[in-house]
């Protein structure tokens, strides 16, 4: 607790899940979670039961929700098969199991500032609202759908070093221009961004008059969001403009402060597209961190021969999860890894 760290993982969960489908015996784990290479796309006839799909998407879906954005993309595109589902979307989402049990030890964490007059949550009386660290990343891919041509919008916001909310979502609508994509999407992120804003101010966290800071990689968007004037070619979804507008442009009244950002710098692009083993990586690393509150009982796998551990390694790891359970069972009760994240206690 004086370290003022908070982790948060789901490593029993996704153990457990690896277990049930066979997938902790792999003999070699994936780097990322599907293939960029791989073209999913609908089939006229299913060729296995849709609930048995159903079961594994919606275990996948219920952790990327909770603790691991990197794999919320691909999620989401499995999860678009369900009603019809083929062999070939089974594999990928037994292959984005086996990429959660090769990174089941990643955490996010929550740090707050060393120095106890500037931490940015309550943990002391003398807390003072002051400026945070509430920083929220906008990206859009347009027409990344293979069937429907539509974007994906995906949006990622951070508080106190960790991701404290994340989506990634087929937009509703087919957007006819990159800028129409990101203006769908820096919408959305506005909306969600005054939520998380007005959530903080009711509970003393945060200045009223400060605005978000948001992080936009598209400029045409940015110059819209900034102006103040209307767009002839943006007449068939000018109220999205207007109400960015209203949010984003300086003055009195902005609740957005919009920051043009280099694309290989926007955090949110690994929710809009699959990425290849260096991409994912890179972004897997900026939205989870390694667990430093407890030793990883097993080996990231970030090289390109990432193989299971031994037999042995599994003994022994499984002999030790074994121990700490029953440790920890005499003090606590036993909760459903499935429906719950397992908080690690700070130090």
């Amino acid at each position: 607790q004086e370290a003022g760290v908070l982790e948060l993982d789901q490593q029993q969960a996704i153990e457990k899940l690896a277990k049930k489908y066979g997938v902790d015996k792999w003999n070699k784990l994936p780097q990322c979670p599907l293939n960029p290479g791989s073209a999913l796309t609908h089939v006229d006839t299913a060729e296995l039961p849709s609930e048995e799909y159903l079961s594994i998407i919606g275990s996948l879906l219920h952790i990327s929700q909770v603790s691991r954005p990197d794999i919320s993309h691909s999620t989401g595109l499995l999860a678009r098969f369900g009603s019809c589902p083929s062999m070939q979307h089974h594999d990928a989402a037994l292959r984005v199991m086996a990429y959660l049990y090769s990174t089941r030890d990643r955490v996010i964490r929550y740090q707050r500032h060393a120095n106890r007059d500037q931490r940015d949550i309550p943990y002391i009386l003398t807390y003072q609202a002051g400026k945070d660290d509430l920083h929220v990343f906008c990206d859009a891919d347009f027409a990344g759908g293979k069937d429907s041509a539509r974007s994906t919008t995906g949006y990622i916001s951070f508080l106190n070093s960790g991701a404290v909310q994340w989506k990634s979502q087929l937009q509703k609508l087919c957007a006819l221009s990159t800028m129409e994509a990101e203006c769908v999407s820096l919408c959305e992120a506005i909306k969600e961004a005054l939520s998380l804003k007005l959530f903080l101010e009711e509970l003393g966290l945060r200045d009223p008059n400060a605005p978000v800071t948001m992080h936009e990689d598209n400029k045409s968007a940015r110059d819209v969001a900034l102006s103040d004037r209307a767009f002839s070619k943006a007449r068939h979804y000018r109220t999205r403009v207007a109400f960015i507008q209203e949010n984003c442009h300086p003055g009195e009244n902005q609740t957005v402060d919009l920051i043009q950002t280099p694309t290989e710098a926007q955090l949110a692009d690994g929710l809009t597209k699959t990425l290849g083993p260096t991409g994912h990586l890179k972004f897997m690393n900026e939205v989870t961190a390694a667990p430093t509150l407890r030793t990883p009982d097993i080996e990231l796998r970030s090289g390109r021969n990432a193989e299971n551990p031994s037999p042995d390694a599994r003994s022994s790891a499984s002999a030790a999860a074994s121990q700490q359970d029953a440790d920890s069972s005499t003090n606590s009760t036993q909760h459903n890894t499935h429906t719950k994240a397992r908080l690690v206690r700070p130090i």
